[in-house]
């Protein structure tokens, strides 16, 4: 079972660029529509640089 235990909203220039959740298997980060939409958006990281969920083991 996958259950959230814990989300993150995470921001990049006081702009909301999407959620971090803590689940029971790892994490996963997911890019906001809107944020990605806008001009000059930017990649929350160099390893976060698609608008595509990501899945981590641990952070």
């Amino acid at each position: 079972m996958n259950s959230e235990l814990r989300k993150a909203k995470i921001f990049v220039q006081s702009r909301h660029a999407g959620i971090l959740c803590e689940t029971d298997e790892g994490y996963t980060f997911t890019y906001d529509r809107d944020y990605l939409a806008g001009e000059n958006a930017l990649a929350v990281s160099l390893t976060l640089p698609q608008p595509v969920p990501y899945r981590f083991r641990r952070l």
